[in-house]
């Protein structure tokens, strides 16, 4: 029975280092890809408007209501997202703090890094906003 709890136990905390590098991973790479994106992405406006004016073979008079309509889509998308900032940011320090708890104090060190880099990314879109944003013409 003690063999069994052993590695029922050995086993719990590999799951835990197995879920918790997962997540760490996917938080990082998540925010690479989104930068390089946003980094060469047309603002949001213009590029739909192109799409859907090529492949729908909108009019102009069409062209214009579509226009309106994917400038309210834009507006309501950044509000949400300015509604929804403080509760991400809250899931982000919460899943940080417990990855800190599974680490060493030289790989948390390391994760303060990335937290720091991550904030920093986070603050520069917060002010100046996401490239694809810019406000409709």
């Amino acid at each position: 029975m003690k063999d069994f709890k052993l590695w029922l136990g050995l086993a719990a905390l590999f799951l835990a280092g197995v879920g918790v590098g997962a997540f760490g991973t996917w938080i990082v790479a998540e925010q690479s890809i989104m930068e390089r994106v946003a980094q060469d992405r047309p603002p949001f406006h213009k590029a739909v408007m192109r799409k859907l004016t090529r492949e729908l073979d909108l009019d102009e008079p069409q062209r214009q209501r579509i226009g309106r309509i994917v400038c309210q889509a834009q507006e309501e998308m950044r509000t949400l997202r300015e509604r929804t900032r403080p509760e991400s940011a809250q899931i982000l320090k919460r899943s940080f703090d417990a990855m800190r708890t599974e680490l060493s104090p030289d790989q948390q060190k390391k994760l303060e890094g990335i937290r720091n880099r991550l904030e920093e990314r986070r603050g520069r879109k917060r002010h100046g906003g996401h490239r694809g944003d810019a406000p409709c013409d």
